[in-house]
């Protein structure tokens, strides 16, 4: 196989579908930049959850939240207005003012929101003035409609998000107190806010959180985010598939939490611990990792302390598809494309461990190496053919060679793809998949 796809590449954009009550014409007004510095970890271990019924429903906007600002760190807040029986989705853009070591956050949103996320974005200095799409945006620092975060901007991953203030005495727990994830000044953030009133009175919402500092001195260890991107998938018009792919742990790491990303036609994600490759059994499975079947709010599972991963071991992450169109649908960067990603926070950090650079490829079909490599043949591709937004037959097809291919050919047909991604000539590799068959 001849692409030289990087997969870092994949970390550039995500997209979204638009929520009820998201158009182009709703308006959102913005209050209050970074505020003051931040204190103790904390963290939420059930995101937005129950919420008790027996209390009134807070509306005041960000001065109804109580959060006192923190002794090292940072308070942002987003406020909002919602007109009466409605919902909006909402994000707004924020340059931190000075470093932080991110050692856990405390959250707080008005009643009524489905959700509220922090992100870190690709973004530095300053705000952005065009969205992923190049779109101009001058007043990406104002709350504003978003379908959702990533349907605009670049993200890089989730590093905390909230719960309603009626749980505001809940204490969650913290990270190890020897961990910090390392946010720098001049990083740009985004806070992405999910507000529904069912009232029929417009109200006034806000999320407040604190991103919670330690002390140089104090960090150990640097945590990092997994963030783990397949390439390779096709959805049949009318039908269904699963796309799958598995990481290797390189060095003894704990991993505090995991969550994924699809686009709409994802109806599963799952992610497995494996004791070695994970191939066509499941003999040396370990443990199962994360299960969700909600593309538009996938939950957080969380690790505690953490989960504690070493060298040999693999994650298996999958996405499940349900195509009702007629069109074909292939990974890419629209939200008419689809995508799999599983991502997570761990400690200590490796960069290139969390960029997935050496993916054991597992096809979810029949063809053995010989067939993969007439359809490569039949189909010569490059980064630019791989990658890209919207249908276009040609990337399915690319796509198709990987994700038809079986499980037991996955060892020789990934050492084919590090080859091509290395910019070797690959005659023995080429050779190894020529012979590789699926029993």
């Amino acid at each position: 196989m001849e692409d030289k796809i990087l997969v870092s590449m994949c970390r550039v954009v995500l997209a979204g579908v638009c929520l009820l009550g998201c158009a182009q014409d709703d308006r959102a007004a913005a209050s209050g930049e970074q505020d003051g510095t931040a204190g103790a970890a904390a963290l939420d271990t059930d995101g937005p959850g129950e919420r008790p019924d027996d209390e009134p429903i807070y509306t005041g906007g960000c001065d109804a939240i109580e959060l006192a600002e923190p002794d090292s760190g940072a308070q942002l807040r987003m406020h909002v207005d919602v007109s009466a029986a409605d919902e909006g989705e909402y994000c707004k853009l924020v340059v931190l003012q000075q470093d932080i070591n991110l050692n856990g956050y405390d959250g707080l949103f008005t009643s009524g929101s489905h959700h509220a996320n922090i992100y870190t974005t690709r973004y530095k200095g300053s705000l952005p003035t065009t969205t992923i799409y190049g779109a101009r945006f001058p007043d990406a620092g104002e709350a504003h409609p978003c379908m959702t975060p990533e349907a605009l901007w670049d993200t890089t991953g989730t590093i905390g998000f909230g719960r309603d203030v009626r749980r505001r005495d809940e204490r969650p727990p913290a990270f190890p107190q020897d961990v910090a994830f390392k946010l720098e000044a001049g990083d740009v953030v985004l806070l992405n806010f999910h507000m529904i009133n069912t009232t029929e009175e417009d109200i006034s919402a806000c999320f407040k959180v604190n991103l919670n500092s330690v002390p140089d001195e104090q960090v150990v260890h640097e945590a990092g985010m997994f963030f783990f991107y397949n390439p390779f998938i096709t959805v049949p018009a009318a039908g269904t598939s699963t796309a799958r792919q598995a990481c290797p742990i390189t060095q003894e790491v704990s991993l505090l939490n995991a969550f994924s990303h699809m686009h709409e036609r994802g109806v599963g994600a799952q992610a497995y611990l494996y004791d070695g490759p994970s191939t066509a059994s499941d003999s040396n499975e370990m443990m199962q990792l994360y299960d969700q079947h909600d593309w538009a709010e996938p939950r957080f599972e969380l690790f505690g302390e953490g989960l504690q991963l070493r060298p040999g071991q693999f994650i298996d992450y999958r996405c499940d598809y349900l195509n009702p169109d007629d069109v074909d649908v292939a990974q890419g960067f629209a939200s008419t494309d689809e995508m799999c990603q599983f991502i997570g926070m761990y400690y200590p950090r490796d960069p290139q461990m969390e960029a997935c650079e050496q993916p054991l490829l597992i096809g979810t079909g029949n063809d053995d190496g010989a067939a993969y490599l007439d359809c490569s043949d039949a189909n010569p591709t490059d980064g630019n053919a791989v990658y890209g937004a919207g249908h276009n037959p040609r990337r399915y097809a690319i796509q198709r060679c990987v994700t038809e291919t079986c499980p037991g050919i996955s060892a020789a047909l990934s050492a084919h793809y590090a080859c091509g991604q290395r910019g070797g000539t690959c005659d023995t590799e080429e050779a190894e998949l020529l012979a590789a068959r699926c029993d």
